[in-house]
């Protein structure tokens, strides 16, 4: 007679709806990202573990799903109450949205973007980076910085874009009549999304780009295409660190470039969050597109 097997299911095992929700995230650091911005919601609710958010009556009850768009209406009040910016505020939302979409809670979306802040307006006398200011910049920049500012500079870019790039995101060109030695990169960004286009850097860039690569292999690191194209800081003096790059992260970077303004006066940090006249990030992008216009490019 033959002895019945028992097959073991794991029907009955808990989801673990914090790995879904990184799971959910193509790009890398994209997860790093959302994952701190879930942490920033999940610390606000002294809660440790966001799989515990997901409790069996919350999910088929229209009740309990109320409970949790309030209390992320107050979430938002929260951050608010801290003076925090519209963008910050609206980063850490998606992220908890996010989280629950990827639970299967369908919280009311358009009943909490109600309570969300206005974005700050842009104000007549924003103003972009000169030629003078960004070439102080550049002039005082290591060889990664020089990279970070160029490419931002000359491309438009969003400084959160650069943390995806890989070398193998950059296709050299050579121009005719410019000499075959001199190129500039057709930088494809976003590779693989939905928001996937591209963009051209200058000869400077594309020559800044080279040196830094360069140095790089000279501290023994093997780049290759999946090569991050900014990588994160390292001790030169360590081989096994500098030969293993890391890709820097979004903060990782903006807190690289908040050191770059810093350093050569161009931002000051103010204890009541005093607006500058020159946005940031975005004063590098309004030079660009300032200069395409000036050259009667079309803007697409």
């Amino acid at each position: 007679m033959r002895r019945a097997v028992t097959v073991k299911t794991n029907i009955n095992k808990k989801l673990d709806y914090h790995q879904l929700f990184i799971d959910a995230i193509s790009s890398p650091q994209t997860k790093v990202k959302y994952d701190f911005d879930l942490k920033s919601y999940l610390k606000y609710l002294q809660v440790t573990d966001a799989s515990k958010l997901i409790t069996p009556d919350l999910i088929d009850s229209p009740i309990k799903t109320r409970h949790v768009e309030d209390q992320i209406i107050q979430y938002i009040k929260y951050m608010i109450n801290l003076n925090l910016s519209s963008s910050t505020i609206n980063n850490r939302l998606a992220a908890g949205l996010l989280f629950y979409t990827i639970a299967r809670i369908n919280v009311n979306r358009k009943y909490i973007s109600k309570f969300k802040p206005p974005k700050r307006k842009v104000r007549k006398g924003d103003l972009s980076y000169t030629h003078e200011q960004i070439l102080t910049l550049i002039n005082t920049a290591s060889v990664r910085d020089k990279v970070v500012i160029l490419l931002m500079a000359s491309t438009g870019m969003h400084i959160g874009s650069l943390c995806d790039l890989t070398v193998g995101s950059l296709h050299p060109i050579t121009i005719p009549n410019y000499g075959n030695d001199k190129h500039i990169y057709k930088i494809v960004v976003y590779e693989g999304e939905e928001e996937q286009y591209y963009t051209f850097c200058t000869f400077e860039c594309a020559a800044a780009i080279d040196l830094y690569i360069q140095r790089r292999k000279s501290f023994g690191e093997d780049v290759t295409a999946e090569s991050p194209l900014i990588r994160d800081e390292y001790n030169r003096s360590i081989k096994e660190r500098a030969a293993k790059p890391e890709f820097i992260t979004t903060r990782g970077m903006q807190r690289l470039y908040d050191r770059i303004l810093e350093r050569n006066g161009l931002r000051v940090r103010h204890p009541n969050r005093e607006l500058h006249k020159v946005m940031k990030t975005h004063g590098i992008r309004k030079f660009t597109i300032t200069q395409i216009t000036k050259a009667q490019l079309d803007y697409s």
